[in-house]
């Protein structure tokens, strides 16, 4: 037995553990870790400018010809490109396929939030000074949902600051994840088998993200950032496969953390909060 829908979502008189879950058949969720994906691929990046000879929009839309180019405006510099992946993706390597004779300095930076940025990445580019070449750049180790390049140093004979590139090409994955998306509330849908009591934060992730089928699990709302609490594994959860909607939510006693499905893109948005340490859902 679980909760019923218009219950508290207590599963004390209910759970068949009492230290760790192993209620639980659990199978392999697939890794994503093999399976890269150009993440830049039709997202339209924002940035410190473009021109009516080449928008934004041309930069990730896959096509290198001149057509499809971003142009700086004049004077622009230096020049920055930015874009917001929807959830954090762990970056393996960027592609930047050049317009022409441009910059010789190429930073990157990361954000959790669009806001507060660190440099990643600080490489010389001294090959986009040859029209059309492409540069190669590695990627880093944390997960990232906002990334910018600021292209300095510009080529002999660019005059005006014309930056220009043709194609910019991000690959990595998004990595399945659990997301804080409630703090005291949880969606009523189907119990995952029995419920658990006085089991750490992080197994409970663990065990749920070891489940194809679990969608996410309730946890004591007194515990929802961590520590030892109770609650149920979800599944049926997901929007095309049961009617829950937001009103049908049980509230109060219980938070929820739900999965984030997708290798090549994210099933939610999500961010980083720092202030909290947790990842949570998010614009």
């Amino acid at each position: 037995a679980g909760q019923a829908a218009n219950a508290t979502e207590n599963s004390t008189s209910t759970t068949t553990t009492t230290g760790t879950s192993t209620t639980t058949t659990t199978t392999t969720t697939r890794a994503c870790g093999s399976d890269i994906h150009n993440l830049a691929l039709g997202l339209v990046p924002t940035g410190s400018s473009d021109s009516k000879e080449g928008g934004f929009a041309g930069v990730t839309d896959g096509s290198i010809e001149a057509s499809n180019w971003w142009y700086a405006a004049p004077d622009d510099y230096p020049g920055v490109l930015m874009l917001d992946f929807g959830a954090p993706a762990i970056v393996t390597s960027m592609s930047l396929t050049g317009g022409e004779s441009s910059f010789k300095t190429l930073r990157t930076y990361r954000s959790d939030d669009g806001r507060m940025w660190s440099m990643v990445r600080n490489d010389a580019t001294e090959g986009n000074c040859v029209a059309g070449s492409i540069t190669e750049v590695g990627g880093w180790e944390e997960a990232t949902r906002y990334v910018a390049i600021q292209m300095e140093d510009r080529c002999s004979g660019v005059h005006g600051g014309r930056f220009t590139l043709a194609e910019w090409a991000v690959f990595g994955y998004f990595e399945h994840r659990m997301v804080l998306q409630y703090v005291r509330s949880w969606p009523v849908c189907d119990n995952l088998g029995p419920c658990f009591t006085f089991v750490d934060l992080s197994d409970a992730k663990a065990q749920c993200l070891a489940d194809e089928s679990c969608d996410g699990f309730s946890f004591s709302a007194g515990a929802i950032y961590g520590g030892r609490g109770s609650g149920c594994y979800k599944t049926n959860c997901r929007p095309e496969e049961s009617s829950w909607s937001r009103r049908a939510l049980g509230r109060g006693s219980h938070g929820y953390w739900v999965k984030r499905h997708g290798c090549e893109e994210p099933s939610r948005n999500s961010y980083m909060n720092t202030a909290l340490g947790v990842e949570v859902c998010g614009p």
